[in-house]
């Protein structure tokens, strides 16, 4: 994203989250996490700033106080359709709900992203009701009309394979095994590079500020155990700066990608001023 389309998305997710405010998932973490995954997966998936921010907001309308003037100041008249459609109004038919979605490419490709990212936390759900609700609702409507992706989530839940699987489930599963996996401590090692468009006091100014951000995360991420920024490099060195982390688990990295902390750093003080990044996770072995 250029530096204008990251402000926009900050000025969006900060939305977002005030209006979900202290929002509950089923599975009791902050409702704002599951639009910001959305969001996260149209970008991976190459979608541009305007459907990430509808990512963020397609809840809105439907489960917060958060009205159509108030979304008009971050969506033009394209993304306010799509929120819209991805709103379930009172009485509505899932049918006649799924079509209008369908009929909106913007729409079908953030319930996508939605779908997906409900599937993957309905694996560690342990209300039966629900799952098999959940389940038949997916097959109905969704497999076969939305995406590959999907369809092979689904189909692999359905016979167990997949981390995390529902353990009601775990009777269909020959080795148990292939849904659990040993948790094991894993580092996060991010090197940067600054733009050339600034001097050697801004950059000063910029990893100060990287430093104080990511460092100030501690104790607000659950799992994350240590973090430290090196800042000071030797001449030899070819990055300006370098991110040192322990997590407690892969899960917990990957709830620090998202965690509204973390991204409101990663957007106001490290992508905006970073010209490359290259990344290192792995296991810390015993």
């Amino acid at each position: 994203m250029t530096e204008s389309e990251t402000l926009r998305y900050a000025r969006a997710l900060s939305f977002a989250a005030e209006k979900h405010g202290e929002q509950r998932r089923r599975n009791e973490t902050p409702y704002i996490l599951h639009p910001i995954k959305v969001a996260m997966k149209l970008a991976d998936e190459g979608y541009d700033v305007r459907y990430q921010i509808v990512g963020l907001f397609h809840d809105l309308l439907e489960d917060t106080d958060a009205t159509e003037t108030e979304l008009r100041e971050f969506c033009d008249d394209e993304m306010i359709e799509a929120i819209k459609r991805l709103t379930k109004e009172k009485g509505y038919k899932e049918e006649v709900y799924i079509n209008g979605v369908l009929n909106h490419p913007m729409a079908k490709a953030v319930k996508n992203a939605d779908r997906i990212d409900n599937l993957y936390d309905l694996c560690n759900q342990d209300d039966e009701r629900f799952w098999n609700k959940y389940m038949t609702e997916t097959q109905d409507f969704f497999y076969g009309r939305f995406s590959k992706e999907l369809d092979d989530l689904f189909d692999r839940m359905k016979f167990g394979n997949v981390i995390g699987f529902n353990p009601i489930y775990e009777h269909m599963i020959d080795d148990e095994n292939d849904c659990k996996k040993e948790s094991k401590m894993v580092k996060h090692v991010i090197l940067w590079t600054l733009k050339d468009e600034f001097n050697q006091e801004e950059k000063d100014n910029i990893k100060a500020g990287i430093k104080e951000g990511l460092e100030g995360l501690m104790g607000q991420i659950p799992g994350l155990l240590e973090i430290k920024v090196n800042t000071n490099g030797l001449a030899s060195s070819n990055a300006d700066l370098m991110l040192d982390s322990t997590f407690e688990s892969e899960e917990a990295l990957k709830g620090y990608a998202v965690h509204p902390a973390h991204v409101a750093v990663a957007d106001g003080k490290v992508r905006p001023y970073t010209a490359s990044r290259v990344c290192l996770d792995y296991e810390v072995s015993e």
